[in-house]
């Protein structure tokens, strides 16, 4: 049976199904912070808001929305029709990265169970208070649940300003299935990597990159790379299985999220699957790059689904 229970005294919505559990916590960036599918956790997320409030940038921005760019921005900065805009939020190693939305209070703008399943919406007006993107805008995210374990995410940008802006969206969730991610078999939709620098940002070349073209155990693979989804005609972008669990995990771009980023960290507990729609430095290198116009709209959506072997 569907439900969605709102307790935001508590900042927790819970949306569930009776095999799936799930728990989004609204005043922190809106970030899906757990999943239950029976008795097994596959979101690697926070013990408490208060963890996250200390902890989210120490715990590599566990599931945290990714707007207004996506990834990293080389020297915090970018120029847009001859202006230098610096971005003043969080930084590492001179870099900007993970956007300016990913620790903000979200408000509930509705909720329902329909004929797609159990449905949250939620909201942020985003009012330029970054001199590094002092532009009016609009982000909405709705979270739907159906009775087959599929978790739709669909966001909605709106550009508020009086100006053509750029906008680039993702998210990142980290995903876990027992104890290690060596033991996982991974199959990923794409033919090409993104070539990096030393510092993670792109060189505006493309690599082969076929490793995981059919499934194959992740084993000591160590990846913190960009890639290109190879058939957009197929939704599944990236496969988790783990025989002992008997569990799979398919992560779907359903809408404009042509790119999707892989990290390994270090504890190799979990794993980051960041459906993007631009590849880092989007800002600068323009690659994927959106430019909004005044009052427009445009919608990211993904999905995330469990099931049994």
């Amino acid at each position: 049976m569907l439900n969605i229970d709102l307790d935001l005294d508590k900042n927790e919505i819970i949306l569930e199904n009776g095999e799936s559990w799930l728990t989004i916590l609204p005043k922190c960036g809106a970030i899906l912070n757990k999943w239950l599918f029976n008795t097994v956790e596959i979101i690697d997320g926070y013990e408490s808001t208060e963890d996250f409030v200390q902890n989210c940038e120490n715990k590599g921005f566990r599931s945290v929305k990714l707007s207004p760019y996506v990834c990293r921005i080389q020297k915090a900065g970018y120029q847009l029709n001859g202006v230098e805009y610096p971005i003043g939020k969080y930084k590492l190693n001179g870099l900007s990265i993970h956007g300016l939305l990913y620790n903000v209070p979200f408000t509930v703008k509705d909720s329902f169970i329909g004929s797609k399943g159990a449905t949250v919406i939620l909201s942020h007006h985003y009012n330029g208070n970054d001199a590094g993107y002092p532009f009016l805008y609009e982000l909405e995210v709705s979270y739907t649940l159906d009775k087959n374990n599929r978790l739709t995410i669909t966001t909605k940008f709106t550009n508020k300003s009086g100006e053509t802006i750029p906008v680039a969206d993702g998210w990142h969730p980290y995903f876990k299935i027992g104890e290690k991610v060596d033991d996982l078999i991974m199959q990923l939709n794409t033919n090409e990597m993104v070539v990096f620098d030393e510092t993670l940002i792109p060189t505006g070349a493309l690599t082969p990159y076929e490793k995981f073209k059919g499934p194959k155990h992740i084993e000591n693979t160590e990846l913190d790379n960009c890639f290109v989804v190879a058939n957009i005609q197929d939704p599944v972008v990236g496969t988790f299985i783990n025989e002992d669990a008997r569990l799979k995990i398919e992560i779907s771009n359903i809408e404009n999220y042509p790119y999707f980023q892989i990290y390994t960290p270090p504890h190799r507990q979990s794993i980051a699957f960041e459906n993007l729609s631009a590849p880092p430095d989007a800002f600068n290198n323009k690659m994927g790059l959106k430019m909004l116009e005044p009052n427009e709209t445009v919608e990211f959506t993904c999905a995330y689904k469990v099931s049994k072997l």
